[in-house]
């Protein structure tokens, strides 16, 4: 591999292929844009926010971007923090965690290394032993521990569990390291020594071996058991790490991120909701965060049967409003979406879902408002919202992106409101003064008042 200081990459706004080194990288998105673009962009706008279509992650450019060693000449995360890669076994190639699993997801999945085309789906029924030989068996040759699924072949298993009549718990309460011998140093030291890397262990350690901090540099504490959460880094952490990531957060007013100095990959809702109960004496900080989950699509179900009936504004011929709706991380664009003025924000939702195929059992983090007057707010979407007027909402000339990637973001401020009560007002200034007065006999007194 090549340190990538000649590697040519794309900017998604001028559509120029530069080098790395006229490159920026807006974090936590990892969208890459050229220098040039992005000066201007932020000299125009002002804008806080990633200037990708779709995007509302608020940009920040991190200066300790590693080069990614992964194999793919395609991969769009070559400026990320360096991280674990993964090592195909059928072709021996080496790909970060995105490249694998996007290659992993498709009918036929095969390696995206070009010109490899090796058959992923060979490993199907093959897992790696989480034990120190990391040898690929299948699936039925391994033995499973209880307290943390790790998959041992009878050679490991020997060495963890001598007495195979007891329980398969790891010892001391201390799981086993999964990851351990999986990097490039430990199959060096093994290929010097003239030995594999599970004689290494063995020779070396005469206990079992268990999980340790990958957080500070100089930590040596056992890590925290199943965190972070799925499809976020592999860097397994202890509690006193987590909590000086949080104190230097406050510190900084940023966002939860993985303590791991090359790392620092910010974490997503669910691992921030177990730091919340992890850390009680962080309260203050985490009431900060918007961690309420209120916007699945239990939220805006509704079991009441009702008559059906013809909606009042459909019968008066009016036209549906169009609003541009888009998916965070998804680059075919907005998708246009026709609803009635008369109906309320559940209705809007489930027609928003409906239209970018977003199914009942997906997770859905927040509904963001997008205008070009001001900053992105978030949509407030519970039961107590879901028969709110679609009309009172004024979000007829607006974009709305959905977020699906779980990254934490500050509770909103009420700018909705503030924004929503100063159209109104400019609307009542601009009217002549005759309908004003008339309006001012009509107007609404609550949720529940009508127009006279």
């Amino acid at each position: 591999m090549t340190d990538g200081t000649d590697e040519i990459l794309h900017c998604r706004i001028c559509d120029g292929r530069l080098p790395l080194a006229k490159m920026v990288q807006i974090w936590p998105c990892l969208h890459v844009f050229c220098d040039d673009c992005l000066t201007v962009y932020r000299s125009y706008t002002k804008s806080q926010f990633c200037p990708e279509l779709g995007c509302h992650a608020v940009s920040r450019i991190h200066a300790d971007t590693k080069w990614n060693a992964c194999e793919n000449e395609d991969c769009f995360h070559k400026l990320s923090y360096t991280g674990d890669l993964f090592k195909v076994s059928a072709c021996q190639h080496e790909l970060c965690a995105q490249c694998y699993d996007k290659a992993v997801g498709v009918d036929k999945p095969v390696c995206p290394i070009g010109g490899c085309n090796e058959a992923l789906g060979d490993d199907g029924d093959k897992e790696i032993c989480d034990g120190p030989c990391k040898k690929v068996l299948d699936r039925e040759r391994f033995n499973t521990t209880i307290c943390c699924g790790a998959q041992l072949c009878k050679p490991c298993f020997d060495l963890y569990f001598p007495d195979p009549d007891k329980d398969m718990y790891c010892p001391n309460g201390r799981c086993i390291d999964k990851h351990y011998g999986e990097s490039k140093i430990m199959r060096h030291k093994a290929t010097r020594s003239g030995n594999s890397a599970c004689a290494t262990v063995v020779e070396s350690f005469k206990f079992p071996i268990l999980s340790k901090c990958n957080g500070m540099s100089d930590c040596e504490r056992d890590a925290l058991r199943n965190f972070p959460s799925e499809s976020e880094c592999e860097h397994e952490v202890c509690i006193v790490c987590l909590d000086k990531m949080i104190s230097e957060c406050i510190i900084a007013d940023s966002l939860p991120m993985c303590p791991n100095e090359q790392c620092h990959l910010p974490y997503r809702f669910e691992s921030v909701n177990a730091l919340r109960a992890l850390l009680p004496e962080r309260k203050k900080y985490f009431e900060e965060l918007a961690l309420e989950m209120s916007n699945g699509y239990e939220s805006i179900k509704d079991d009441h049967v009702t008559h059906i009936r013809q909606i009042p504004c459909i019968a008066r011929g009016e036209k549906p409003v169009v609003i541009k709706g888009s998916v965070s991380e998804d680059d075919d664009g907005p998708f246009n979406v026709k609803f009635v003025q008369c109906g309320v924000l559940g209705e809007f939702v489930r027609e928003l879902r409906r239209a970018l195929k977003i199914t009942h059992t997906e997770k859905v983090y927040g509904y963001f408002v997008r205008r070009d007057d001001c900053d992105d707010e978030q949509l407030i979407v519970n039961r107590d919202t879901r028969l709110k007027r679609f009309k009172d909402l004024k979000i007829d000339d607006s974009m709305i992106i959905i977020d699906v990637t779980g990254i934490v973001m500050a509770k909103a401020t009420g700018r909705t409101t503030e924004y929503m009560n100063q159209r109104a007002e400019k609307e009542s200034t601009d009217a002549p003064r005759s309908r004003r007065g008339r309006s001012t006999g009509t107007q609404s007194t609550g949720s529940g008042s009508k127009e006279k």
